[in-house]
């Protein structure tokens, strides 16, 4: 079991790299939002002691705090992801960010598959196999979520299970998981 285990951070490693500058800009515009929302908040203060209206700064502020993009949430979530271990430092900090990229791009597949993998990180198997469910159904050639799908019914000894997906993923072009579930005598 333990080199399934490997596979599924090996797997995590060669599929979620981000590059520098994609998390220096999804910061960038981050600094700038939470800016936009300081000076806000200071105008609400101002507005809020005269008793003046704060209906348009009420919307100025929901534009200000939507301004984050799906990838950019995602992008943070890549980023709490040890690429030296494969696992994820803070596991419950990447759910909340996905959730967030979620709830603004309903159809990130993307998404559903890494947030798959924390939900693993905190031994719940079931919603991380919803998740990789979900994102097979919106990418049904999602290599990645066979693979970790197929990982984690190996993990739970779902052989049968693991072993269709680790032939699913290997006729998708990613024969690693059924090569050693096969080695470790889990798969025919």
């Amino acid at each position: 079991m333990v080199k399934i285990i490997e596979l599924y951070y090996d797997a995590i490693l060669r599929s979620k790299k981000t590059s520098p500058n994609q998390l220096k800009e999804t910061q960038k515009r981050e600094k700038k939002l939470l800016q936009k929302v300081v000076q806000l908040e200071e105008e609400n203060r101002k507005l809020s002691a005269k008793k003046q209206s704060t209906k348009k700064l009420k919307k100025e502020f929901q534009q200000a705090s939507q301004g984050l993009k799906a990838v950019d949430w995602y992008n943070k979530a890549l980023s709490l992801l040890n690429l030296n271990s494969g696992e994820l430092t803070e596991s419950k900090k990447v759910i909340e960010y996905l959730n967030n990229a979620i709830n603004l791009q309903p159809d990130y597949a993307d998404a559903y598959s890494m947030r798959g993998i924390a939900y693993v990180s905190l031994g719940q198997n079931q919603r991380a196999i919803d998740d990789y469910n979900e994102a097979i159904r919106l990418k049904p050639d999602y290599v990645r979520a066979y693979v970790n799908r197929g990982a984690v019914y190996l993990l739970q000894e779902d052989s049968k299970r693991g072993c269709l997906d680790a032939q699913k993923a290997c006729d998708l072009g990613e024969c690693e998981l059924l090569k050693r579930a096969k080695i470790q005598g889990l798969c025919r």
